[in-house]
């Protein structure tokens, strides 16, 4: 992956270059091996309490993120759901309140320019939002947002 993120970028900025910690599900090795189909996994291991502690520890070693999620900052994902109500409602159509789980919103590495690999899942923030809230664990200060 780091090969993929460099390519295009000068000496000093490849040395520069920092991982941020995600493996997108899709993500192949370049020998067809799904990676991002096993980090999953050890996610939900570690999810469920039956990681191995050895093994955990060399992930975290890695750098790697346990929660995609986190990624995004809370405001940043709340300002991405007003420009996607803006959108849907600037020709005077009402909004619906729905966003589809699988809508993604495409970022831009600041560093690169590079599109497509820190995409951010609206869809899945609003249902884990959602969830929260039925479930009383959503903060009252995110509920009047």
């Amino acid at each position: 992956r780091r090969n993929e993120e460099t390519k295009d970028m000068t000496d000093q900025e490849k040395i520069s270059w920092e991982w941020d910690g995600n493996v997108p599900t899709t993500y192949k090795t370049h020998d067809g091996k799904a990676l991002g189909r096993w980090i999953n996994n050890q996610r939900s291991a570690k999810h469920k309490g039956s990681l191995k502690k050895e093994r955990e520890m060399k992930l975290v070693s890695t750098g790697l993120k346990w929660s995609v999620l986190s990624t995004n900052s809370w405001q940043d994902m709340m300002d991405e759901l007003k420009v996607y109500v803006k959108e849907k409602t600037k020709d005077g159509q009402p909004w619906d309140g729905n966003v589809p789980t699988n809508y993604k919103i495409k970022g831009m590495s600041a560093e690169n320019g590079i599109e497509g690999e820190d995409d951010k899942n609206l869809g899945r923030w609003i249902n884990r939002q959602r969830s929260l809230y039925q479930s009383g664990k959503l903060r009252k200060d995110r509920q009047t947002e």
